[in-house]
């Protein structure tokens, strides 16, 4: 049986447009001059009072089921008291966040598993929105870029995402990890990719299901309209490596970004590679990777929307 990913959301972040689009997606060949991510709000309520522009993000961990192992891209945000820690510290924008209802062992208890039975974490990098619940998975080796072990230890002053306060995330792991370099065969159905370019050690991660090869694209991208318009995302440690790594993205059938409240839109009941994709998301799929579907000249804001399910979130 081939495997199938499950899209399990662990809460939202508040991201800041510079952060999601290079130069903040300003350009004056652009209707309105600038490029926003789909969801973009002008006025995003913070909980000290403050209001900001951006986007409210989901911060996803994905299981992937159905391959020789049980195997869990990422693990996405800390515990509440962590993430209120982090706001505190890092206060503004970019620095709010949101739990989702449920944690993470309850959505794959919910899908007929547990943590304990995780065989393998694939950790895309290391920044605390994507090492937060490492602990819960006992039993799984963690494949992890050597190079992002040592950005969490030594962490540069120019990146708040690997906070001290979310460091014993990794150290209390540390028996478990298996540092990997290169493209990495994890099993004949999923294949790590090493891109480099959001961080020193970024990869990406294919998966071979019965309807295409999707690709998770961690955080080589913040959201689709990168791949729209081949626009990086705002930060990055290697540019030339960010573009790189985008293309690779663009040779899958099935492009998963994780930070982007499109995707229960592209895939409402969550689950990638058990039914063949939609019209709508096998159009939209097939337009990510022909060139010039997306010009400058024809973009819309009136194309953006606000999703029912993230409503409740925004203050």
């Amino acid at each position: 049986m081939a495997p199938r990913i499950h899209w399990l959301n662990t809460g939202f972040i508040v991201c800041p447009t510079s952060a999601a689009m290079y130069q903040s997606g300003v350009n004056p060949d652009v209707p309105g001059r600038q490029i926003k991510p789909y969801a973009w709000k002008k006025d995003i309520k913070l909980t000290n009072g403050n209001t900001v522009e951006g986007l409210l993000i989901p911060a996803p961990a994905w299981y992937i089921e159905g391959a020789g192992k049980k195997i869990i891209v990422d693990t996405g945000l800390p515990p509440k008291n962590e993430l209120n820690e982090l706001q505190e510290r890092y206060s503004g924008t970019g620095s709010e966040h949101f739990l989702a209802d449920e944690d993470l062992g309850v959505q794959l208890e919910k899908l007929g598993t547990s943590p304990s039975e995780i065989d393998i974490v694939i950790l895309t990098h290391l920044h605390y929105d994507h090492i937060g619940m490492n602990e819960i998975f006992t039993n799984a080796t963690f494949l992890v870029h050597p190079a992002e072990v040592a950005a969490a230890l030594c962490p540069p002053v120019f990146s708040y995402c690997y906070p001290v306060e979310c460091l014993g995330h990794l150290l209390n792991i540390r028996g478990q990890i298996q540092t990997v370099e290169g493209d990495y065969e994890v099993d004949p159905y999923v294949k790590m990719v090493y891109t480099g370019g959001h961080t020193e050690g970024h990869y990406v991660v294919m998966v071979k299901t019965a309807h295409g090869t999707a690709c998770i694209a961690g955080d080589e991208v913040n959201h689709y309209k990168n791949l729209e318009y081949n626009w990086p995302r705002g930060d990055w440690f290697d540019l030339g490596k960010m573009l790189k790594g985008m293309q690779i993205i663009k040779s899958a059938d099935i492009m998963l970004v994780g930070h982007d409240s499109l995707v229960p839109d592209l895939f409402p009941n969550f689950v990638i590679g058990e039914e063949p994709l939609s019209e709508k998301a096998k159009e939209y799929m097939y337009k990510l990777r022909t060139v010039g579907s997306f010009t400058l000249e024809g973009y819309k804001d009136e194309e953006l929307q606000e999703n029912a399910w993230i409503s409740k979130y925004l203050l």
